[in-house]
């Protein structure tokens, strides 16, 4: 998954929040997830270049619930290999800071929208 560079598409996923909810809804639900997401990105990368497989797969379940509901589809599908823990991909380092800067551009693109609204 890439993020355009461009604030209109950064925020699109963020945007389908808002069919659902109010705009200060929306706003205080990014400000409750953003330093969730931080953490849950940090312990995630932690644990792949760990190796801590299982570890991995339990992050990855819990930073699913939040980033699925952002439509970050690629990243999704991404965590949900960590979480089965039975593709070897996983264990490769290219996977792993690729799913460690998809996670870090979803977190940037929040907290750029945060700070714009």
């Amino acid at each position: 998954m890439t993020f355009s560079q461009d604030p209109e598409s950064d925020y699109s996923a963020i945007e389908s929040l808002s069919s659902v909810l109010t705009p200060q809804q929306v706003f205080n639900f990014l400000e409750k997830s953003v330093p969730e997401l931080k953490k849950g990105q940090g312990s995630l990368e932690q644990s792949l270049a760990n190796r801590r497989w299982e570890a991995a797969a339990k992050q990855a379940h819990r930073l699913k619930s939040t980033i699925s509901l952002l439509t970050a589809e690629s990243l999704v599908e991404s965590l949900d290999l960590i979480e089965s823990g039975t593709d070897p991909m996983i264990q490769s380092s290219d996977f792993r800071e690729s799913i460690v800067a998809q996670c870090q551009q979803l977190i940037d693109n929040l907290e750029s929208y945060l700070t714009s609204s």
